[in-house]
């Protein structure tokens, strides 16, 4: 939730817009997507806190491994997103 609220702070303070240029345009679509992304991995985790809290008969193990899995996948395009928006502007 603070990743979130810091982009919503981010954008509120720049000095572009979405139809500025072209950096723009890919900086918006990028982070709006990746915010998209942590918005939904945010919305498993909560998920999966309802099935290990035992709401669920469900085993708890795959949807625990799988939810690691989805963080770590977005942990890794947030580096790779960071290098190239932030590092290579």
């Amino acid at each position: 939730m603070v990743f979130l609220t810091n982009q919503v702070l981010e954008y509120s303070e720049l000095d572009f817009s979405i139809s500025t240029h072209a950096y723009g345009s890919m900086f918006f679509l990028m982070t709006g997507f990746h915010g998209l992304h942590v918005a939904g991995g945010i919305l498993f985790m909560a998920a999966v806190v309802g099935l290990v809290s035992g709401r669920s008969e469900a085993p708890p193990a795959p949807p625990v491994s799988v939810c690691g899995y989805y963080w770590h996948f977005v942990d890794v395009v947030w580096v790779v997103m960071f290098a190239t928006l932030y590092l290579l502007q």
